[in-house]
């Protein structure tokens, strides 16, 4: 959804910043927040999982 939102794909966005457009910095810099967003989320699920186990 973000890449026809915004109308970069990662792969060009993040060349795009070389332009000094607010459009790639921001698309760039949401997209770094959406993937840490996703790895924390990973990690707390992981961690409440193994904490289920050693429970049960």
């Amino acid at each position: 959804m973000g890449w026809g939102l915004s109308g970069f794909c990662p792969g060009g966005a993040i060349p795009a910043i070389g332009l000094i457009r607010p459009e790639p910095v921001l698309f760039t810099a949401t997209m770094a927040a959406g993937i840490a967003m996703v790895k924390i989320g990973q990690r707390w699920a992981a961690a409440r999982s193994a904490a289920d186990r050693q429970g049960a």
